[in-house]
């Protein structure tokens, strides 16, 4: 049976590695050029990132992401 465990292991592993895309972050020159930032924050590690009273994403991660896409002149996505 811990054999069996091993190689579903190994198995849930392999599929994880294999079957995601690598994320690839844009250049500054780009997001400019789109006019647009996309930022991905986790809500559920407060206070860098939680939901309001609204059930929007809020916290420090969300106000620096604003900040940067109020600076840069661009939409937050």
């Amino acid at each position: 049976m811990k054999v069996f465990g091993g190689l579903l292991a190994i198995a849930a592993m392999a599929a994880v590695v294999l079957g995601s895309a690598p994320a690839r972050a844009r250049s500054l020159d780009e997001v400019i050029a789109a006019k647009k930032l996309v930022v991905g924050i986790n809500p559920t590690l407060p206070p860098l990132g939680l939901y309001d009273d609204q059930n929007k994403v809020a916290g420090f991660d969300a106000e620096i992401a604003a900040k940067l896409a109020a600076m840069l002149g661009v939409e937050l996505v």
